[in-house]
C-alpha cells in the first residue's frame, strides 16, 4: 500500500512539474511570437 501511495506522489510531483513547464512555454512562446511577427510583417 506504501509503494502505491509513493506511485502517486510521483505522478502528481512529474504532472505539477509537465504543467509548470508547459506554462512556462506558453509564456515565452506568447511573448517571442509578437515580437517576431512585427520583425517579420512590419506592415501588418
Amino acid at each position: 500500500m506504501k509503494q502505491a501511495n509513493q506511485d502517486r506522489g510521483t505522478l502528481l510531483l512529474a504532472l505539477v512539474a509537465g504543467l509548470s513547464i508547459n506554462g512556462t512555454f506558453a509564456a515565452l512562446f506568447s511573448s517571442i511570437v509578437p515580437f517576431l511577427y512585427s520583425r517579420l510583417f512590419p506592415w501588418c
